[in-house]
């Protein structure tokens, strides 16, 4: 009776675990409620998928759109985020993207604007 708890506690061990790596493998949406620049390009408010490519740059996808990748300029570290981060750093009237955290991935930084200014919007 022992080995058959045991079993069920390593089968039931797998299943939340394999559920967590794949919840935390999917891109994150998050909904941004003001337009704002990235590389160098005007992005409207909306819901977007935030995920890094393989290559380490920024994968920002529209719900209505083409993916368009930005390249990171530094990884970021210190810090652990339970939902998706997007700092902007405000210039002005213009929001430009300037750091992406994913939970369980880290942070990068995209752009840096001398500014004191930020606005930061957290993923669902």
């Amino acid at each position: 009776m022992n080995a058959r708890l045991v079993r069920l506690v390593v089968v039931a061990a797998v299943v939340m675990l394999v559920g967590v790596v794949s919840a935390s493998a999917q891109p994150s949406p998050v909904e941004i409620k003001f337009k704002f620049q990235a590389n160098g390009k005007l992005f409207e408010a909306g819901t977007y998928t935030v995920d890094f490519s393989s290559s380490g740059n920024v994968l920002l996808t529209p719900a209505k759109g083409a993916a368009v990748e930005i390249p990171r300029q530094k990884l970021l570290g210190g810090r652990n985020v339970r939902k998706v981060e997007l700092v902007f750093d405000r210039v002005g009237s213009l929001l430009f993207l300037s750091e992406v955290w994913i939970p369980g991935r880290g942070g990068c930084e995209v752009s840096r604007a001398d500014t004191e200014d930020r606005a930061t919007v957290k993923g669902k």
